[in-house]
């Protein structure tokens, strides 16, 4: 993904030159045929809305078999993050709505994120993949992170940049070193 700013008419002729190279060398995808469907990996430990579990299994056995198409048919499937591996295109169906969890506790362990283009720990994303290739998510579904939950309201330090001054003073200490080494 190539993100613009705003105010990109700022930016000087070689920059655009520069983005211009990048697209040039992004290429499609490829993914072998196989379709796996998420309702075929839901299990009796599965609470009964929730498809965290039977996402990321269908990812990852569709990954070790060399890859295809996880699909998500139809319907509202309750999930936490999703993590995505190699050589699988998650397709969201049309009618399909992800309705991600708001409890902040379905995102831990952390892991290596940025924040404000700031490499740190942070709660997992949504959808997340590190060191993966030929991944992509496809399909007219929706993905609801529903941040029009109140229960899950913007916090003050983050609104006031509370939250972005902290990461940034941990990020360039040692004791974010010492403290994830341990």
């Amino acid at each position: 993904m190539l993100c613009i700013p705003a105010n990109s008419q700022d930016y000087p002729e070689e920059v655009w030159g520069k983005a211009d190279l990048i697209v040039s060398e992004i290429s499609g995808f490829n993914f072998p045929g196989i379709d796996y469907y998420v309702t075929d990996f839901k299990t009796s430990n599965d609470t009964t809305e929730w498809y965290t579990q039977a996402i990321n299994k269908a990812i990852d056995v569709c990954s070790e078999k060399g890859g295809g198409v996880v699909i998500v048919p139809e319907g509202i499937y309750f999930t936490g993050p999703i993590i995505l591996k190699s050589n699988v295109r998650l397709h969201i169906s049309d009618g399909a709505i992800l309705k991600f969890s708001t409890n902040p506790v379905d995102y831990l362990p952390v892991v290596e994120t940025r924040w404000e283009g700031v490499d740190c720990y942070n709660y997992c994303p949504l959808i997340y993949a590190v060191n993966e290739t030929n991944i992509a998510i496809t399909g007219n579904g929706i993905l609801d992170g529903q941040a029009d939950n109140p229960d899950i309201g913007v916090h003050q330090e983050v609104a006031d940049g509370g939250a972005s001054v902290e990461i940034h003073t941990f990020n360039f200490t040692d004791i974010n070193r010492e403290w994830f080494s341990s």
